[in-house]
């Protein structure tokens, strides 16, 4: 099974075994780390998509400046320029005009940083996995090291956000349908590049 078909399962697999411990510990919480307004969830409410950003824009510059391709520096810019508005829109235009509407009108509240999570997080590791895995300048060893430690670093807050997120908020069908939508870009991505390794992220080289 490729690498990145089993990055994608993490995050059904992880929500649907941690049901039980949601149901288990409702009510429960764990002191700071499950306060509404934590550091860790006040900055991915209010800085993710720039954090994500930051992250993407880094990546992309990366493949322009120090990858071997044959496709020209305007491509390149064009594409990946493109391909990140593509993300912004539908990371705004879903929560804009489906999550918020819904949980206006029924009181259903799709979760949000489930959504938001599962995307930025699945499409920034796939990002750098795709550039990571294209023939490189020898002396770029150090930019990629410095970039690949900053996107480990933001994508290990993500998932311990994730990871409360599924134990202590939203009933289960509001976290599987945020889950759902936040999968349809990666799984994309993934039928686009089945042969990606995703693993070549955790080599911080």
């Amino acid at each position: 099974m490729p690498t990145l078909v089993l990055l994608l399962l993490t995050f059904p697999v992880t929500t649907i075994v941690l049901a039980p411990v949601s149901l288990l510990l409702k009510g429960h919480g764990l002191g700071y780390l499950t306060e509404e307004h934590n550091i860790f969830n006040l900055m991915f409410a209010d800085y993710g998509i720039i954090v994500f950003i930051t992250l993407y824009t880094a990546i992309s510059l990366l493949e322009i400046k120090y990858t071997e391709t044959d496709v020209s520096f305007h491509a390149v810019l064009v594409r990946q320029t493109l391909k990140l508005a593509g993300y912004v829109a539908y990371a705004a235009g879903l929560y804009l005009f489906l999550i918020l509407p819904i949980y206006r009108s029924t009181g259903f509240k799709i979760s949000g940083h489930l959504f938001g999570l599962s995307l930025l997080l699945l499409t920034t590791v796939i990002e750098l996995a795709r550039v990571k895995g294209l023939p490189r300048d020898d002396s770029s060893s150090k930019i990629f090291k410095r970039i690949t430690v900053a996107v480990l670093a933001v994508c290990a807050v993500w998932y311990l956000l994730f990871l409360i997120t599924c134990v202590f908020f939203h009933t289960f069908p509001e976290k599987l349908l945020g889950l759902a939508l936040g999968m349809v870009p990666p799984v994309v991505l993934c039928i686009k590049s089945p042969d990606l390794d995703f693993l070549s992220v955790f080599q911080i080289s």
